[in-house]
């Protein structure tokens, strides 16, 4: 039998730590991304101590060139699910949110899983049936006020 694996970003808190441990149940690799160093590493300690399998890779995935130097870190080995969970989340009414707060929201929800997702292709080329999940929000159907900036990156 053939291990899959997934990565998963935003793995260290939330739903994508529910997401991690529900994949590694399915004795998936998982490889937890997330900003914070100790929350990742928890979670895969977590799913280590179940007897799954798991990597903890810190990472912000707004950077770049993180993102490149997690795709080669990745090497040849085949992603068989990608989990674009990671996000950011701003309350704050449409006429005093700032351009700088747009830009962080954008990147983060709209701008990080598209490049983190071409930046992975060829891993997920490798794998005989591949998936991309992208992680939206009920604020997408559903209109709430002061989350124009994050209802806009998360529709795309």
């Amino acid at each position: 039998m053939t291990l899959k694996k997934a990565v998963v970003t935003g793995g260290g808190q939330g739903m994508g730590r529910a997401i991690a441990l529900l994949l590694a149940e399915q004795e998936i690799t998982v490889v937890l991304v997330g900003q914070t160093a100790s929350k990742v590493e928890q979670v895969a300690e977590e799913i280590k101590a179940k007897g799954g399998n798991a990597e903890a890779y810190p990472l912000d995935v707004t950077n770049d060139a993180g993102v490149a130097t997690f795709a080669e870190w990745l090497g040849d080995e085949p992603v068989d699910i990608l989990v674009n969970n990671a996000g950011d989340w701003l309350v704050e009414p449409f006429e005093s949110t700032s351009n700088e707060q747009l830009d962080h929201i954008l990147d983060v929800n709209l701008r990080a899983p598209y490049v983190l997702s071409r930046s992975v292709l060829r891993n997920l080329r490798k794998s005989e049936n591949a998936s991309i999940i992208n992680i939206g929000s009920i604020v997408t159907v559903e209109s709430h006020p002061g989350v124009s900036a994050y209802t806009a990156a998360k529709v795309g």
